[in-house]
C-alpha cells in the first residue's frame, strides 16, 4: 500500500519517463513547456525541417521526456514558446521591433530549438533595434550639449556698456529785442571779451529787433 506522499504527487512532484520512438506527422502531441501546456501536431513542429530540434527528437527517435499526463516536457520558457509556435504555424514573428530585451529572449529560444530561419530574422531585427537605440541616444546627447552651450553663451542682461561722448563746442545765437535790459547786455559784453575786443551792441530802434552772435566755447 502506498501512503500519502510516497509517490510524490501530493508534494507537487511530476514523474518523468523517457520515450524513444518515431512520431508520425499526423499525430497530435501535448507539450509541457516550463509548466505551460500547449497542443499541436507533429507536422507543425517538424514541417520543412523548420525546427531541427523537434525533427531530431520526434522523427529521429532520440527520446523525449513525457510526464505522467502524457505531455512531452521541455524545461524552457513557456511564454517565449508561444512566439516559437506562432512562427512554426504561420511564419509570424510576434515581437516588438524596438524591444531589444524581448528580441534577445526570443532569439535565445530560437537558437535552442534550432530554427535557422527565425534566428536570421531576429538577428537582423536586433541589429536594427540596437542601431536605432544608439542613434537616439546620440541625438539626445547632442541636443543636451547644444542646449548647455546656448545657456552659457547667453549675454548677461544686467551688464551694460555706457559710451561717453566728448562734448563739442557750441556756437550760440542770441536774439535780443528792444526791451532787453541794459545791465544784462553789459554783463554779456563784459564776459565775452576773450580777445580783448569789446563787443559792440548794434543800434536799436523802437520797433526793431536786433541779433548779434557770440562765439563762446563751453
Amino acid at each position: 500500500m502506498v501512503k500519502d506522499g510516497e509517490d510524490g504527487r501530493s508534494l507537487g512532484v511530476v514523474r518523468m519517463q523517457t520515450v524513444r520512438r518515431k512520431w508520425d506527422d499526423s499525430e497530435v502531441v501535448k507539450l509541457n513547456i516550463g509548466g505551460e501546456m500547449f497542443c499541436t501536431s507533429v507536422l507543425t513542429l517538424t514541417s520543412g525541417n523548420r525546427s531541427e530540434y523537434w525533427t531530431r527528437f520526434l522523427h529521429g527517435g532520440l527520446g523525449v521526456f513525457v510526464d505522467d499526463a502524457g505531455a512531452i516536457f521541455v524545461d524552457r520558457d513557456g511564454t517565449q514558446f508561444r512566439h516559437i509556435l506562432a512562427f512554426l504555424r504561420s511564419a509570424v514573428v510576434a515581437v516588438d521591433e524596438s524591444n531589444i530585451a524581448g528580441i534577445k529572449l526570443l532569439l535565445a529560444e530560437a537558437q535552442f530549438y534550432v530554427i535557422p530561419e527565425l534566428i536570421s530574422i531576429l538577428q537582423a531585427m536586433l541589429q536594427d533595434a540596437e542601431r536605432s537605440s544608439a542613434n537616439l541616444k546620440q541625438a539626445i546627447e547632442e541636443f543636451l550639449a547644444d542646449k548647455s552651450l546656448a545657456s552659457h553663451a547667453k549675454p548677461n542682461q544686467h551688464s551694460r556698456t555706457t559710451v561717453q561722448q566728448k562734448p563739442q563746442p557750441r556756437q550760440m545765437d542770441f536774439q535780443v529785442d528792444a526791451d532787453f535790459p541794459n545791465t544784462q547786455l553789459e554783463a554779456i559784453q563784459k564776459n565775452a571779451l576773450d580777445t580783448r575786443t569789446p563787443a559792440v551792441a548794434p543800434p536799436r530802434g523802437p520797433d526793431s529787433e536786433h541779433v548779434f552772435k557770440l562765439d563762446v566755447e563751453f
